[in-house]
């Protein structure tokens, strides 16, 4: 009886152990400013294809969990800097994938606006 004990046991423990391993990998990394090499704080991560993403913090660290193993584009946005993709970025079971990203200033054109105020007639404020 001890014996099939034993065994039942270490049997569970291998199942429990092959059910629990990991289906998953990570891509982390920093983003840094392509002319500075300064880290840069709440760039946008996002796996194409994908609802995965994550933002950087202060260091410019980042870390996207739960990706299913292949091979996917990666992009890094942030406003004022050029959006960044890098392809083939190959993602495997139980690893980490790093994955540093530089990215170059932008500037931003926009429109010229013109606002033309005009006072009312009648004055409100203003006893008669």
């Amino acid at each position: 009886m001890r014996v099939f004990a034993t065994l039942y046991t270490a049997a569970l423990v291998f199942l429990t152990s092959a059910a629990l391993s990991g289906t998953t990998g990570k891509i982390a990394g920093t983003v840094r400013d392509a002319s500075t090499g300064e880290p840069l704080p709440s760039v946008n991560v996002v796996v194409e294809g994908t609802l995965l993403g994550a933002a950087t913090n202060p260091d410019g660290f980042y870390a996207i969990i739960n990706v299913p193993p292949g091979r996917y584009k990666v992009t890094a946005a942030l406003v004022g800097y050029k959006s960044t993709s890098v392809v083939d970025v190959r993602v495997e079971i139980d690893q980490t994938t790093d994955l540093n990203i530089r990215i170059g200033e932008e500037a931003i054109a926009g429109e010229e606006v013109t606002i033309v105020a005009r006072r009312p007639v009648v004055q409100r404020d203003v006893a008669a």
